[in-house]
């Protein structure tokens, strides 16, 4: 199901606005993740506001659905990275079924026409939804914790200040195969 940008940028800046009051959080250091298709909320939020200090995306943000505006996401995908207020984390895999190695250089041209930050990294084989450990068929562990380690080291770079706001910082790393064919990329279960 498609969530109406309004609807999603209004409740998760609710739950920013709530966590930014709690004693125990550090309101200079949230950062917004998403995964597949909430990947394009942190977009949605980091271009409406300036509060966030970093946002990462695991194979979102950067599908044909999410490139076009339309009744529910009048925005798209160039106008809500050139409104991006936050340095963007991206993982991707290259046998994802969904995202094809063409739309992570779209994504990536966008932040670089732009001159927004970003660091993206395509992981060789790797399906769609190699993340989620309650799918047997597509769950990668090895590289599954390797990506959260990449997102734990991207936020503590951005929170020591080595992201700011006044340098553009593009890092792109890929491991794809030469004969690379979105066609052959399945969906696994």
């Amino acid at each position: 199901a498609t969530l109406p940008d309004g609807d999603v940028a209004r409740v998760v800046g609710t739950t920013i606005d709530a966590l930014k009051e709690l004693p125990r959080v550090d309101a200079r250091r949230i950062t917004l993740v998403g995964v597949c298709q909430s990947g394009r909320y942190a977009a949605v939020v980091s271009a409406e506001r300036n509060d966030l200090a970093a946002c990462g995306v695991f194979y979102g943000a950067s599908q044909d659905s999410d490139w076009a505006a339309g009744a529910l996401q009048p925005r798209g995908m160039p106008d809500l990275v050139r409104d991006a207020q936050a340095p963007f984390f991206f993982a991707f895999g290259e046998a994802d079924h969904v995202i094809s190695i063409d739309n992570v250089r779209r994504i990536r041209g966008a932040f670089e026409d732009a001159r927004k930050s970003y660091r993206m990294r395509v992981f060789a084989s790797m399906p769609h939804g190699w993340l989620n450990d309650t799918m047997p068929g597509r769950y990668r562990k090895a590289e599954a914790e390797e990506a959260w380690r990449m997102l734990i080291d991207f936020t503590r770079e951005v929170f020591a200040g080595q992201w700011s706001a006044d340098r553009v910082r593009w890092e792109f790393s890929s491991v794809t195969s030469p004969g690379y064919d979105f066609r052959k990329n399945v969906r696994l279960e």
